[in-house]
């Protein structure tokens, strides 16, 4: 549990910087990281100390609010808004949809905070989310370029929308019967990636490489974020990008606190390899598929039942029901 997974520094490389020698070193990274571990450290001084610490006591203000004001934070698209109160699981999390969005941030305060429009919430925000969504942008760009596809860069931006998470898991300590605690199950992400900021010294993410060796993600430099590849990026990029499970234990007596950006197709998208990624080594693993209509299926009770294969099992649902019409 304690091996580590790739760390790569992102600090001297900007999008300003594709094409240069710097850029192509940290591109030879990404995408070995990706393929079997999907999942890496990035090293990304490009958010400041002092935004994370804010980022801190701006998750733990949000998710000590009473549940009635969190409860109005809804979405109409499963996975959307305010998640908590899970069986078995210590986790409590708000969401900010289509979080690079003008008026998202602002709307989202209003929200919770109808008195006012918390200015200064809103500015710490933004800024975060505009600096790991060029992060997002970087990985995602690095891991086309890789793959000998970069012409469906632009098309793949203007399709994605992004999702800010704050997140709380439960310190073990409040379970008495047990010594670790089980934060949030084991899973795989659904969209293109994720990018995960540890807001506070308490460690619990553990993510499984393609091998089945399971790696606690624990932070090596203050400025450290995790990307994780999701099953959208697995289906699109046919199978080269492995989309791990991971999820969060606790063992301690504090709880964790983070905040997660998730860039994820539109609802309407279609996730379909392009053909330059399917070959006779490489036939096609998936079928066509919108992607709203994958997350409607996740969200079903058959999709929750599931714990490892979802994408799987919903295009042998898909398959199906084409074939029936």
């Amino acid at each position: 549990m304690r091996r580590h997974l790739p760390l790569i520094d992102f600090s001297d490389v900007g999008m300003a910087c594709a094409g240069t020698p710097a850029w192509d070193a940290v591109r030879e990274q990404v995408m070995p990281a990706l393929g079997f571990h999907g999942c890496f450290e990035a090293v990304y001084d490009r958010v400041a100390s002092e935004l994370r610490l804010s980022l801190l006591e701006i998750a733990k203000d949000l998710l000590s609010l009473p549940l009635q004001t969190k409860l109005r934070n809804t979405s109409d698209e499963p996975y959307g808004g305010y998640l908590g109160r899970l069986p078995g699981l210590a986790y409590e999390s708000l969401a900010i949809s289509d979080a690079t969005r003008p008026h998202a941030i602002p709307s989202f305060a209003r929200l919770l905070w109808p008195s006012g429009s918390n200015p200064d919430f809103c500015e710490k925000v933004r800024s975060f989310t505009k600096q790991l969504a060029e992060l997002e942008e970087m990985v995602r760009r690095m891991v086309l370029e890789s793959l000998g596809v970069a012409e469906y860069a632009e098309e793949q931006m203007q399709s994605t929308c992004y999702l800010l998470r704050f997140t709380e898991y439960g310190a073990a300590g409040e379970w008495e019967e047990e010594k670790r605690k089980l934060a949030h199950m084991a899973h795989r992400d659904r969209g293109m990636l994720s990018i995960v900021c540890q807001l506070n010294e308490v460690d619990g993410l553990q993510v499984e490489a393609m091998d089945g060796e399971w790696h606690l993600a624990a932070p090596r430099s203050v400025a450290s974020f995790f990307v994780i590849a999701g099953e959208a990026l697995h289906a699109w990029s046919n199978g080269r990008v492995y989309a791990p499970m991971h999820g969060v234990a606790m063992d301690g007596t504090r709880a964790r606190y983070s905040a997660v950006l998730f860039a994820r197709p539109t609802s309407e998208r279609t996730i379909q390899a392009p053909a330059e990624l399917v070959d006779g080594d490489h036939p096609s693993l998936f079928r066509p598929f919108e992607y709203g209509d994958f997350l409607h299926f996740c969200a079903s009770a058959e999709g929750r039942k599931l714990k490892r294969c979802r994408l799987r099992a919903y295009r042998r649902e898909a398959v199906t029901k084409e074939d029936e019409a």
